[in-house]
């Protein structure tokens, strides 16, 4: 049999449905395809390179039913559509929302063009007519921390699983893809964007809160109110006022805001997007003129 990266990923994600994530090992799959394991070391250096390009994959696939789509839509009917792309590529397969959210986009083939889909969904929510807002509760890490930097505001929920992590330098020898290198030194200095992405620091909602990476965070049993009465000021007009020192924790009676419609903040015409990031990553879908989360 004449073996390619691709048909390898194939039978791979094939084995995957019958033996769950656990139950891929090069031996089964070579077994499978009828060749000896090093003929696979050939095509693949690693197992975990052999689940990034599974994890591609699955996107391609995904992404192709609705491709034609996705190049025509308004931003906000693609970004619910790309949002259902997601979702389609973590159910299409056995474990494959534990693939998706853990394995990284390779730099060639599907991987580039996943990458591209990527990137356009987040530039949407960065681009959107209404300000958006990451209500973050649950573990925060990698491409899914990146896409809340993309929501104009971000809150989180003081629990014990609510932490901040970039995985891909500490976890996978990787540059991160999708805007962090750009936006974590204009939100936290220099100095301390270098040691969130390089060394692999895991902050909390409130040391998160503290160093500016996110505005807010608030009890979690009180979060989802915070979150509404946030919401409903932003739908009025009122914004924000971001010069308050950082020193500690910022808290909803911490916040100043300022009244009404500036300069810098031009008028809205649909009520604010709501994105949750959910753990390892974040999908939106729409619901009549604002929007919700899966």
């Amino acid at each position: 049999m004449s073996l390619d990266r691709r048909t390898i990923a194939a039978a791979a994600l094939d084995l995957l449905d019958e033996v769950g994530l656990e139950g891929v090992t090069t031996r089964r799959l070579a077994e499978r395809l009828g060749v000896r394991g090093p003929s696979l070391y050939w095509h693949f250096k690693t197992k975990d390179l052999l689940f990034d390009h599974m994890a591609d994959a699955m996107f391609a696939d995904a992404i192709a039913v609705d491709d034609a789509v996705l190049k025509t839509r308004a931003w906000d009917e693609w970004l619910a559509a790309g949002a259902r792309v997601i979702r389609r590529a973590a159910l299409s397969r056995r474990d494959g929302a534990r693939l998706l959210a853990v394995y990284g986009i390779q730099q060639s083939g599907d991987g580039l063009r996943v990458r591209h889909f990527i990137q356009r969904a987040y530039n949407a929510v960065r681009n959107a007519p209404v300000p958006s807002v990451a209500a973050i509760r649950g573990a925060c890490y990698g491409c899914g921390l990146e896409f809340t930097l993309h929501c104009h505001y971000r809150l989180a929920a003081e629990t014990c699983d609510t932490n901040f992590y970039m995985t891909e330098v500490q976890d996978s020898l990787v540059l991160p893809a999708f805007g962090s290198m750009r936006d974590l030194p204009r939100l936290l200095g220099l100095r301390r964007a270098v040691d969130f992405l390089l060394w692999g620091e895991r902050w909390t909602a409130r040391e998160a809160s503290k160093r500016g990476l996110v505005d807010a965070s608030f009890a979690d049993e009180s979060f989802e109110a915070n979150v509404n009465a946030f919401v409903a000021r932003l739908a009025r007009g009122d914004r924000p006022d971001r010069s308050a020192p950082t020193s500690a924790p910022r808290r909803a009676r911490a916040w100043g805001w300022r009244s009404g419609r500036s300069a810098s903040a031009p008028a809205r015409t649909a009520p604010p997007t709501t994105c949750a990031a959910p753990r390892h990553g974040c999908a939106a879908a729409a619901r009549g003129r604002g929007w919700s989360c899966w």
